[in-house]
């Protein structure tokens, strides 16, 4: 196509039919544009366009916003576009504002295909342009090297982006920071000069915003020497008062804000990413700061110094805080962990009062929904510093936080849920939590309502902080949750059921079966017979769980099982539980790690509550292949030694005496073949329980049957060499006990050829006796865990804590174990006492003498 008048104008009628709201006379325009396209862009007639003062300013526009799209760069001949880049900068910078703007995105999208491998010279005619002295030419500049660079905030890490960094670095850093200087010293020769001001200030906002594009991705070594240039220069923007600059716009922000809502980026930027360097600047900052916030309005336009980002994209951004307000609270912050959010916090900055001025204010306004990003923020502020700000003020929140749970805004009661769950979790020194059941008492209602709406608002369906916090709220209030259970327990059935057809939120889905696991224990507790009440309700939903084989959900499953049938009181258990148990014995269930710890719990709780049901079904020859299975394994040992204990306990010795001899050999092979220090532990502990069931002289024989003489090798080579490994509380009791009795009670420790032993283990039990309280439990009565300990899912075996029980003690009659063996001991003669002492070496032997004391026998 010819460059002619008439061309130009059907070119100009094109365009001015593309913005014509009837759709008859805009298509066409549009096809027209695309099909003539390629000719356009040739020979350059997009600058004569532009250039040509007959046609109209909205024309210029609608072309430069046509052609210059992302996708029409690509498509013009190589040779234009090199005649185009000699140009593009001249033409810019001598258009109209408007054109200037859309020509400076244009240069951007041809930067990114060709800058600066096929543009080198760019930066060079950028640069040349600062020494022109004409800030309308200058700002030109500065807009496009901000529309060029802009994209460093957001491209990923690569030795391609480095080095591109790095070339713009060489050649345009030292005249940004003139240029920065020089434009600063100007804001004071044309104090008075309003319209300057307008232009000099203007500059100043778009030199700040290409300063935190250059230093996003890493802090360069030219800003690093000349941090105290710019950081000064900051400083002084922080706090400059210019009325006249000012917007009267509630709504709109001014220069003057928005400078120094920028200064805020860049200060964020680098108190958040190199805040070793920036140290030395960090407390000056945070006064200017804190004057800053102290002195600003209420008015929306101060929302740019308040907030990033949320204007565009408020629930993607939901965790970005503005550079101010991130400033004031990390430099607040001196020390911080996951748990109790920041622990120590800087004297610079007074948090009540900021939180009283500028956090409870928001939460206090009536509409939840009005400024979510605020909301957010404040909510944030509260978490993170709930440690160490008043327990007056934190407590005090929790009636707004309830109230943000209606909040239409996902992240909004998103936050409020994840804050009311970390205030539930506080603790006092005296390590009980600040919030207590009946502080709650008036707010429950309010509580479990909001809690519950959320689980209904769309995007929130399975919220894992609003799970979470619904699980923390029924551990505080516990038998205060009792009278609302009866409207929260369908709710949270029904839950279930949806999440079982398709599993996708693991944390969630976690939090959910410990909630189920939580009030099964408050109901419980005090009313055993509400155990059939949850059956009930949870029996036809883990049937379609088990029927469909919903792997996700079968650990969860059998936990909850377990517990429900470790709860009932009577050995008369339901058909239901019964029709399940051969299916539990299968090989498969078992294939998956997963499912081990649950699933054998939930055996051990048939074997307690059932043995006589399983010897009625002939199950035992199953369940004995299941500990042959689990005991073959090292990672799975434990779990083996942990069902024959129950085994041993609760069959009769009749039952088991044909099938002893064979679990001993299995033992022992294993051992001979492959020993680690976790299956002698357990098989110690196991030696125990077989003691106090079938007394110390069964031992002897049954193992003496095997192999004659082989107790001997056992105690040697198990229980002395290995004794002081057994860990445990209740399996440290039962071993002492146990070894106590081998000692007192069996004859054949006190003949030939097992009596040359006995001093040897006797010295080796007071030194078990001896050893540190076991630290690795948990405290029986802390049902309820703590945040670190309530990891959510994970992928091997997820624990419901708030499922576990506490394990029983077999041996509540016995206290003292030392007691225990002394009193035993004191049925031998003085005589062979004092043999036996004179073979023990101290202090071992000091310390029996203080036991056989304190039953009155005295040794010399």
């Amino acid at each position: 196509m010819e460059l002619t008048d008439d061309n130009l104008l059907t070119l100009r009628e094109y365009l001015k039919h593309t913005l014509s709201p009837d759709v008859n006379v805009r298509r066409p325009g549009e096809y027209n544009l695309f099909v003539n396209e390629n000719s356009y862009l040739k020979n350059l007639r997009i600058f004569y366009i532009i250039r040509n003062t007959c046609i109209p300013l909205f024309i210029k526009i609608v072309f430069v916003f046509t052609f210059f799209e992302e996708d029409s760069i690509d498509r013009i001949h190589a040779q234009d576009r090199e005649a185009i880049k000699k140009l593009i900068v001249n033409l810019m910078l001598h258009s109209p504002d408007s054109i200037q703007k859309q020509l400076s995105d244009a240069v951007s999208i041809v930067g990114k295909y060709d800058f600066p491998n096929k543009w080198p010279e760019l930066i060079d005619q950028m640069v040349e342009k600062f020494n022109t002295g004409d800030f309308r030419v200058i700002n030109g500049v500065l807009h496009t090297a901000h529309s060029l660079f802009k994209r460093y905030r957001y491209e990923f890490k690569s030795q391609s982006l480095w080095t591109e960094i790095k070339f713009v670095l060489d050649r345009f850093a030292k005249p940004l920071t003139d240029l920065f200087v020089a434009t600063m010293n100007l804001t004071q020769v044309h104090a008075n000069n309003v319209d300057a001001l307008i232009v000099i200030y203007s500059s100043l906002v778009i030199l700040s915003k290409v300063f935190y594009s250059l230093n996003f991705q890493d802090l360069p070594e030219f800003f690093e020497d000349n941090m105290e240039v710019w950081m000064r220069n900051f400083h002084t923007l922080l706090n400059v008062n210019v009325p006249a600059l000012q917007s009267t716009d509630e709504e709109e922000a001014g220069i003057i804000e928005q400078l120094k809502s920028q200064v805020c980026d860049n200060i964020g930027l680098y108190a958040q990413k190199y805040d070793e360097e920036f140290q030395q600047y960090l407390p000056e900052f945070v006064t200017a700061v804190w004057n800053l916030l102290t002195s600003t309005g209420q008015q929306p336009k101060y929302d740019t110094v308040m907030l990033q980002n949320y204007a565009e994209k408020p629930i993607e951004n939901w965790r970005s805080k503005d550079a101010a307000i991130y400033l004031v609270t990390s430099s607040a912050s001196k020390a911080q962990t996951q748990k109790h959010g920041v622990t120590q916090s800087s004297e610079l900055v007074p948090l009540p009062q900021f939180a009283m001025q500028h956090i409870e204010p928001e939460l206090l306004k009536p509409n939840v929904n009005e400024f979510p990003v605020l909301k957010a923020d404040a909510i944030k502020f509260l978490m993170t510093f709930r440690s160490v700000l008043p327990r007056e003020m934190i407590l005090g929140s929790l009636p707004q936080l309830i109230r943000h749970l209606n909040a239409s805004n996902i992240v909004v009661h998103t936050y409020a849920a994840c804050a009311i769950e970390k205030i539930l979790a506080m603790k006092g020194p005296d390590n009980l939590h600040l919030v207590k059941g009946n502080d709650l008492s008036q707010l429950t209602a309010d509580l479990l309502k909001g809690l519950f709406t959320c689980l209904t608002i769309p995007g929130s369906e399975e919220n894992e902080y609003v799970m979470k916090a619904i699980m923390r709220s029924f551990g505080i209030l516990q038998e205060v949750i009792v009278p609302f259970l009866a409207d929260i327990l369908p709710k949270l059935t029904e839950k279930l059921a949806i999440v079982s057809k398709n599993p996708s939120r693991p944390n969630f889905n976690h939090y959910l079966f410990e909630t189920f696991a939580l009030s099964i224990k408050i109901v419980c507790k005090t009313h055993k017979v509400a155990v059939s009440s949850f059956e009930e309700a949870l029996f036809p939903i883990f049937q379609e769980i088990l029927q469909q084989d919903v792997l996700e959900f079968l650990p969860y499953v059998f936990q909850i099982l377990a517990l429900l049938l470790e709860l009932r009181t009577t050995q008369d258990i339901p058909e239901a539980y019964l029709a399940l148990f051969p299916c539990l014995l299968s090989s498969v269930l078992f294939e998956r790690q997963a499912n081990i710890h649950p699933l054998n719990r939930l055996l051990r709780a048939f074997i307690s509550h059932s043995a006589h049901h399983i010897i009625a079904q002939d199950k035992i020859n199953g369940l004995l292949g299941v500990f042959q299975k689990l005991i073959a394994s090292k990672a799975n040992d434990h779990e083996g030694f942990l069902l024959l204990q129950s085994i041993i306990e609760y069959f009769s010795p009749n039952v088991l005496e044909p099938f002893m001899k064979q679990i001993f050999v299995l033992l022992f092979q294993r051992l001979s073949s492959s020993k680690t220090t976790k299956f002698v532990k357990g098989l110690i502990v196991f030696f125990a329980y077989y003691i106090i069931r079938y007394g110390s002289n069964n031992l002897v024989t049954i193992i003496d049957q095997i192999q004659s003489r082989m107790f001997g090798m056992v105690i040697e080579r198990v229980l002395i060499a290995d004794l002081p490994k057994v860990s445990g509380d209740i399996e440290r009791k039962v071993t002492a006990v146990a070894m106590s009795n081998l000692l007192i009670d069996c004859p054949a420790m006190l003949e030939r050829p097992y009596n040359t032993y006995y001093p040897r283990l006797l010295a080796t039990l007071v030194e078990f006796f001896e050893l540190p309280p076991d630290q690795s439990t948990l405290a029986e009565d802390n049902i309820f865990p703590e945040t670190e300990d309530m990891p959510g899912y994970q992928v091997g075996y997820s624990q419901l804590l708030c499922a576990r029980n506490p394990p029983k003690d077999p041996l509540e009659a016995v206290g003292d174990v030392r007691l225990h063996l002394a009193q035993g001991l004191a049925r031998l003669s003085p005589r062979q006492l004092l043999n036996i002492l004179d073979q023990i070496p101290e202090p071992n032997a000091n310390h029996l003498r203080s036991y056989l004391q304190t039953v009155g026998i005295t040794v010399a």
